[in-house]
């Protein structure tokens, strides 16, 4: 009996250290994504006040209809279009299963957590002329992640609660 609990004790402080590792790495590839990828250094010549006019978008959806308007008039490769709304519904998605893992808030906690990193990364990016200030990367971020700890949360309840009542 003893040794069943000092081998599941050793699994569970292995699983975290690994996760805690792969954290690590999200965090780091996410880091080199959204800051270091080059994409300012093209924008270091342009006033600050220009780059906010360029670069900011406050209108909800604005930038995905746009995508939208541009494919279906041949103005943009629908591939390009697909990579951008795709690439911020799915980037922070990781995050959701990492939060669930180490911490396990409530889905209302988790969302405003995630909100805060979101609008965090969005006005880094802004303030450091890296890629754009965009209301719609914080809805397709926000939307993409908490879809994937709603579904997480709620299929690690159901499990948790089987393994007691089995």
């Amino acid at each position: 009996m003893i040794k069943k609990k000092v081998r599941r004790e050793m699994k569970r402080k292995i699983f975290i250290v690994a996760n805690g590792i792969l954290f690590a790495i999200y965090a780091a590839a996410l880091v080199y994504v959204l800051f270091l990828n080059g994409r300012g250094l093209v924008w270091s010549g342009v006033s600050f006040k220009d780059y906010c006019r360029r670069f900011t978008n406050l209108i909800p959806l604005w930038d995905i209809s746009a995508y939208f308007v541009k494919v279906s008039s041949g103005q943009l490769a629908f591939a390009i279009a697909l990579r951008n709304i795709l690439g911020n519904f799915l980037m922070f998605m990781p995050l959701a299963y990492f939060a669930y893992i180490f911490k396990r808030p409530s889905i209302r906690k988790y969302t405003i957590m995630l909100l805060v990193i979101l609008v965090v990364i969005e006005l880094l990016q802004l303030l450091l002329r890296v890629g754009s200030c965009d209301i719609d990367d914080i809805i397709l971020g926000l939307s993409g992640s908490v879809l994937v700890y709603a579904v997480i949360s709620t299929t690690g309840s159901a499990i948790s609660e089987k393994k007691k009542a089995g």
